[in-house]
């Protein structure tokens, strides 16, 4: 969603996502209500509230993550991944 700049308020899933959701909350690109099992229905309703009576906060989270993803990165990925494979193969006929 933040590649095409929808404003998102966001919960933890797992420990290991925390750092990761901090890092976007301190760019500005979410709100980041933290670890799930920490957040109640009220934090989540005011998060959900706030985002949709504050118009500035919606315009900044989506112009800051357009900035920021281009939505090209599942290309890079895939394109990398395919130069990694043609290098084992070179090396595998080169090994042979």
């Amino acid at each position: 969603l933040l590649t095409i700049g929808v404003p998102s308020v966001i919960i933890c899933a797992d420990r290991h996502e925390i750092e990761f959701a901090q890092f976007l909350e301190k760019k500005k690109l979410v709100i980041n209500l933290g670890f799930g099992k920490k957040i109640t229905q009220k934090n989540i309703r005011e998060s959900i509230y706030k985002l949709q009576n504050n118009f500035n906060l919606r315009n900044q989270l989506h112009f800051n993550s357009i900035k920021t993803f281009d939505g090209k990165g599942v290309d890079r990925t895939g394109k990398l991944i395919i130069e990694k494979y043609l290098e084992l193969l070179k090396y595998e006929k080169i090994v042979k």
